[in-house]
C-alpha cells in the first residue's frame, strides 16, 4: 500500500503540494489526475525517496521509501524514458540493474519478453524509439516483481498496439494483487483501465472516489446544441423542465434531462435555427475538467473549445 498522510513539499516560498493525504491500495488500479502544475509528479517523487518531504510523509508498505530493504524488489516505478545510458542495449542495462539489486540474470529475459523487446534487446538504447524506451522503462519497472508498481504517463510514445498493450499489462498487475498508481493527461486511457481515482489540484486533495462515483457524480449525458438564437431556445426548453446551461462558445447550450430528438423538436416548434445537435455521454474527461476548473494554474485565455 502507498500511503500519503499531510503531505506538504515546497520550494523555497512556493507550495508544490500542501497537505496532501490519499491510499493507494493493493488489487486495483488507481489512477492519478490534476492540471500541470498541481504536484502529481512532486508527491511520485517524494514517494520514491527522489525528493524529501517539508513536512507530512509518503510511505511504501508503512515505511519510507529510503527505509525499505531492497526496495527494487517492493516498488518499481517508470517516471521517465532517460534512465537507460543511450550507449548500452537494453539487455546490458537491465542485466547491470540484475547484478546491482540481486534479481536472478534469468528474470531479464522474462521481462524483455513480457515488455516485447526480445528481438530489439542487443540494440543500443540510442537508437529505440521513443515507444521502445517506453517499453524498456516498464521492463526496468518490472525487473524486480515488486509489489507495488508506479507509473507516470506509461502510454507516452506507444502506438494503438502498445497502448492496448499496457492497458492489459495494468490492469493484469492489479489483478494479481499488486498495487498500481499510474498518473496521467489522457482521460480515455484512465476511463479504460482505472477502479479509483485520486485528483489533485494546486497541491491539494480535490477527489478520492472509486472511478464509477466520480463520472456519476460530476458528469451527466446530456445534449449539446449550437443555435444563433440561444436566448429564444432556452426559455422553450427551460419552460418544458430540461436544465439548460449556457456555456461559453458561441450560441453553445447543454440540456439535461431531454433526449437531442426532444430537443431538436422544440427548436423546431420555437422557429429556432439549431447548427449543431449532438448527444454527449457521461464521461471522466467531462467530470474531470467539471473537478478541475477552478484548479487550473496554467490554463489558456481563448482558443477552440
Amino acid at each position: 500500500m502507498l500511503t500519503v498522510r499531510e503531505l506538504t513539499k515546497r520550494y523555497g516560498d512556493r507550495t508544490v503540494v500542501d497537505g496532501l493525504t490519499f491510499t493507494v491500495e493493493p488489487g486495483r488500479v488507481t489512477g492519478f489526475l490534476g492540471p500541470n502544475g498541481a504536484g502529481k509528479s512532486t508527491t511520485m517523487r517524494v514517494l520514491l525517496g527522489l525528493a524529501a518531504p517539508t513536512s507530512g510523509e509518503a510511505l511504501v508498505d508503512g515505511r519510507p521509501y529510503r527505509d525499505l530493504d531492497r526496495p527494487a524488489l517492493r516498488v518499481g516505478a517508470l517516471l521517465s524514458t532517460g534512465s537507460a545510458h543511450p550507449g548500452r542495449t537494453a539487455r546490458a542495462h537491465l542485466r547491470a540493474k540484475a547484478v546491482g539489486t540481486g534479481v536472478p540474470r534469468s528474470r531479464v529475459e522474462e521481462v524483455l519478453e513480457q515488455v516485447g523487446l526480445s528481438d530489439a534487446a542487443d540494440r543500443r538504447v540510442g537508437g529505440y524509439s521513443l515507444g521502445m524506451r517506453q517499453r524498456l522503462g516498464v521492463a526496468d519497472a518490472l525487473l524486480g516483481d515488486p509489489g507495488v508498481l508506479v507509473f507516470d504517463e506509461p502510454v507516452n510514445g506507444l502506438d494503438l498496439d502498445g497502448v492496448r498493450w499496457m492497458r492489459a499489462l495494468v490492469r493484469r498487475m492489479a489483478d494479481e494483487g499488486r498495487t498500481v498508481f499510474v498518473s496521467s493527461h489522457l482521460m480515455s486511457e484512465m476511463e479504460a483501465v482505472a477502479d479509483h481515482l485520486v485528483v489533485i489540484g494546486r497541491g491539494r486533495l480535490i477527489v478520492d472516489a472509486p472511478l464509477t462515483e466520480v463520472i456519476g457524480a460530476w458528469s451527466r449525458t446530456h445534449v449539446e446544441v449550437r443555435t444563433p438564437d440561444p436566448g429564444t431556445l432556452r426559455e422553450r426548453l427551460e419552460r418544458r423542465g430540461p436544465a439548460v446551461r449556457v456555456e461559453d462558445g458561441p450560441g453553445l447550450l447543454r440540456v439535461f434531462g431531454a433526449p437531442a430528438a426532444e430537443v431538436g423538436d422544440l427548436a423546431y416548434e420555437a422557429g429556432v435555427r439549431v447548427h449543431g445537435l449532438l448527444t454527449r455521454e457521461a464521461s471522466l474527461e467531462q467530470a474531470y475538467l467539471e473537478l478541475t476548473g477552478e484548479a487550473v494554474e496554467y490554463g489558456s485565455t481563448g482558443g477552440a473549445r
